[in-house]
């Protein structure tokens, strides 16, 4: 999932918000669901 290759990379706090916000309005992008925010968790 996109927040394990933030962590390999060292991308954590607020740097990973803005990655996922990033990812959130690329084009083709895929929604959040729930069950990502509590496997992130």
């Amino acid at each position: 999932m996109w927040w394990e290759r933030c962590s390999r990379e060292g991308i954590k706090g607020a740097d990973l918000v803005g990655a996922r916000q990033a990812l959130r309005h690329a084009k083709g992008a895929v929604p959040l669901v729930r069950e990502d925010v509590d496997a992130a968790a």
